[in-house]
């Protein structure tokens, strides 16, 4: 399993919601009187949502929904509990982080296609031999529920390939034909 979840910047969420409720018993309707120093509101919870606001702005040089949370990428093998991790090279094996990336990138694709128009279209995954045949299977899988076929590169063969696209060289040149395409496993057409 994989996930990907927000987590609020607590205290920052928090002062924004002070400020929001203290606006609203503001007479003048003009909230950012809560801003002015001179203000005559003397509320200690008001003061710290403040003082907060304005030191975290001017450390950040301005806040930003991005400064309101934090992604966290939850991670659970078969049988294991899941685990929170707020980065994801540190979150497990190379080769579970790699199949994290590839998943959340043809997710990402497949949410920026027009939903009107379809597409077909391929992915290119370097250094395949990185993830294990369960994986490359799971990824094959995804990516065509997506839309995607996956062209995998490596040095070595890899037996979840339906295609072998061998390269050529010449003269120094690397090469591409067709005719030496080898089918591994034909694509049965659903009818």
């Amino acid at each position: 399993m994989f996930k990907i979840k927000p987590r609020e910047e607590e205290a920052l969420v928090k002062a924004i919601q002070t400020l929001i409720s203290t606006s609203e018993q503001v007479d003048s309707g003009q909230s950012f009187d809560l801003f002015d120093h001179n203000a005559v509101l003397d509320d200690k919870e008001l003061n710290r949502a403040k003082d907060l606001l304005i030191k975290e702005g001017e450390a950040r040089g301005s806040l930003k929904v991005e400064h309101l949370f934090r992604l966290v990428f939850i991670i659970a093998k078969e049988n294991q509990a899941p685990a929170e991790f707020e980065d994801i090279d540190s979150a497990a094996s190379n080769g579970t982080v790699l199949m994290a990336k590839l998943i959340t990138g043809l997710a990402m694709l497949n949410q920026m296609q027009d939903p009107r128009r379809q597409i077909k279209t391929a992915c290119y995954l370097d250094e395949a031999a990185s993830l294990d045949q369960r994986n490359q299977r799971s990824l094959i899988e995804t990516a065509a529920e997506f839309g995607f076929s996956l062209i995998f590169a490596s040095p070595e063969p890899q037996i979840t390939a339906r295609y072998c696209v061998p390269i050529g060289t010449t003269q120094g040149k690397n090469y591409i034909s067709r005719l030496n395409w080898q089918i591994i496993e034909p694509i049965v057409e659903e009818s």
